[in-house]
């Protein structure tokens, strides 16, 4: 195992910093040769399967802890130094700064002392020309007051007199109305009065009138009903005529075919037919040369309806008179 001595001729010495090089060593970049220099001594690569190669390690990394504290105790020395220059560099300039301000006042202090009395004295002309300013102001003002015054006493009178006008037109537009209520209030009267004379001899007219219309009305109804009660009973003679013609155009076919019958009924008496005499015909069937045709219709409607004759005369009657749309009766040559 080496002795202390051959450690020591081993191991790098360590770095000696002097305070004159402070400035230059603990700035910036400024120590990056201690640290080259460490890297280069601990780059040696000791043989660890011996003891001598690993108390080698072990120096080695003792000597970079030594170097380090060598070159970082007087740095934190600087380090202290440097913090406390501030407020040294600080007080000494405030306290530069206070005698320099005191004897730059002492230095101006006359100039200060001259420039305060000539603005005093600016200041007093200044007051006194203000004052003499508002002393002609104020007597302008008085003599204005006093001109305002006048004014205002001739406005009064001119105002009161106004007024007095005003009053006095007043009354009399009072009156006028008043006048102009009482003739509008006559002429109101005048015409409400004419307007019931108006109404009492419209009143009168239209009843007059009204009992014209309805005598007229009633007249003309009575016409009306006269004439309706009148073609009424045209239609029913005409009708009762029609119905005879039928009824006496069928007797005499039936009679015609009784008498041509070749074997007579015996013991039995001929019946009555229902028929009208000649003597209660109201006219000869050659009254109506449709009356063969208006009896042929009746007898076809009894036979294929299979209605009663009465039933069939009134229907072909009411064919006969077109009183039933889209029928006819085709006559031919009579």
């Amino acid at each position: 195992m080496p002795s202390t001595a051959e450690e020591k001729q081993v191991i790098a010495p360590l770095p000696d910093i002097k305070k004159e090089n402070y400035p230059t060593l603990y700035c910036k970049g400024g120590l990056q040769v201690f640290i080259d220099d460490a890297r280069e001594k601990a780059s040696e690569v000791p043989d660890l399967t011996t003891t001598k190669g690993r108390a080698r390690i072990k120096s080695l990394a003792s000597a970079v802890s030594s170097s380090k504290t060598a070159v970082t105790k007087p740095g934190r020395e600087y380090l202290k130094v440097i913090k406390a220059t501030p407020k040294i560099i600080e007080d000494e300039l405030r306290e530069f700064s206070r005698e320099m301000d005191a004897l730059r006042d002492l230095t101006r202090k006359p100039l200060t002392d001259w420039e305060a009395d000539q603005a005093r004295i600016k200041k007093e002309e200044e007051e006194r020309v203000a004052a003499e300013a508002l002393k002609i102001e104020v007597d302008k003002c008085h003599e204005l007051a006093l001109l305002m015054n006048e004014k205002l006493d001739r406005d009064k009178a001119d105002a009161a007199a106004l007024a007095e006008s005003d009053r006095m037109a007043h009354e009399r537009q009072i009156a006028e109305q008043a006048a102009e209520e009482a003739t509008e209030k006559a002429l109101k009267q005048v015409e409400t009065e004419k307007q019931r004379i108006i109404r009492d001899a419209d009143h009168e007219i239209g009843l007059f009138l009204n009992n014209e219309f309805d005598r007229k009305r009633t007249e003309a109804k009575r016409v009306a009903d006269a004439k309706a009660a009148e073609l009424k009973l045209r239609n029913e003679i005409e009708e009762c005529h029609e119905i005879a013609l039928l009824t006496n155009s069928t007797f005499d076919r039936k009679k015609a075919e009784n008498e041509t019958k070749p074997e007579p009924q015996p013991q039995q008496e001929p019946t009555q037919q229902p028929a009208v005499t000649p003597s209660a015909q109201p006219a000869t069937p050659s009254l109506n040369p449709h009356t063969a045709t208006l009896a042929a219709v009746k007898e076809s409607l009894m036979e294929w309806a299979k209605i009663d004759e009465e039933t069939a005369r009134r229907v072909t009657l009411a064919i006969h008179n077109k009183r039933i749309t889209n029928t006819s009766i085709s006559y031919g040559q009579p």
